[in-house]
């Protein structure tokens, strides 16, 4: 190889390593890098608490810590069950009746009343009973 392709190839490798580096440069300037991992600022806070000595009881006696309370828990509310309505029993109602025309059966009304079926079953004119609400 002569001189002068000589001085050409290396003039070009020059430049190809210069625009590496350049490259290389840009991506650790832009934070990009994978390779560099980036510093996090520590927090105030903690290097501040850190700093402060913690209160003797001899420097404030009748300075007491004043008791934290907890968080009240969240209130407690029953599901809601299913909607209702009152009914007074007239003359010639049945259960098996009135628990078709609810569009239900005369077990689920007697659980709605919280009784028992046969009992709900001896309907006495002008009692009131629980029937599904109509939606």
């Amino acid at each position: 190889m002569d001189k002068e392709k000589l001085t050409a190839w290396c003039i070009a490798g020059a430049g190809s390593v210069a625009i590496h580096v350049f490259i290389i440069l840009l991506f650790v300037w832009s934070g990009k890098s994978s390779n560099v991992p980036t510093p996090q600022p520590a927090p105030v806070a903690a290097a501040t608490k850190a700093a402060e000595p913690a209160p003797s009881p001899l420097d404030a006696p009748h300075a007491t810590a004043a008791p934290t309370a907890a968080p009240a828990p969240a209130p407690v509310t029953a599901p809601a069950g299913p909607r209702t309505q009152d009914y007074k029993v007239k003359p010639g109602d049945n259960l098996t009746r009135l628990a078709r025309n609810a569009g239900t059966t005369p077990a689920e009304l007697a659980k709605l009343n919280g009784v028992d079926e046969k009992e709900l079953a001896k309907l006495k004119v002008g009692q009131t009973i629980k029937l599904p609400a109509a939606d």
